[in-house]
């Protein structure tokens, strides 16, 4: 947690600290895990630590002990990200992607488009969650 949101070499550092997420002082320095513990008490088994509101920072209120699939369900985008969920610029294309279940990645394909890109992580999240899927919003053609 504390690395993600300060240490600018870490993979996943663009999703957090490049971002504007933070740790709060509570949870940093001396007696920080401790604090940790005492606000959140021992991790479940099963659950990983999860912020209710996915732009909040990490403190007391804004934390849960989550399933990975809980998790999964929360992912957004992050800076350089498309508009739409599960989906990522490369070069001139865009990559579809979804973890279904918090699992491993499922790769979708390679798209012209972010809107065709959308339309297949749409058509995934239907397959893995059914009528629940939270889908992306992809505006109808027009008529030309």
């Amino acid at each position: 947690m504390v690395h993600r949101c300060t240490n600018p070499k870490r993979e996943n550092y663009v999703r957090y600290g490049a971002r504007g997420i933070t740790v709060c002082d509570r949870w940093r320095g001396e007696n920080g895990f401790e604090n940790f513990l005492s606000d959140m008490g021992p991790r479940p088994e099963g659950m990983t630590l999860d912020r209710k509101e996915s732009n909040g920072n990490y403190e007391p209120g804004n934390c849960k002990w989550a399933t990975k699939e809980e998790q999964a369900h929360n992912r957004g985008k992050f800076i350089g990200a498309c508009k739409y969920k599960g989906v990522t610029p490369s070069g001139r294309k865009f990559i579809a992607a979804i973890y279904p279940n918090g699992g491993k990645r499922v790769y979708l394909g390679t798209h012209d488009s972010e809107i065709t890109a959308a339309s297949a992580v749409n058509t995934a999240l239907k397959m893995y969650y059914g009528e629940s899927a939270k889908l992306n919003e992809i505006p109808e053609p027009t008529a030309a």
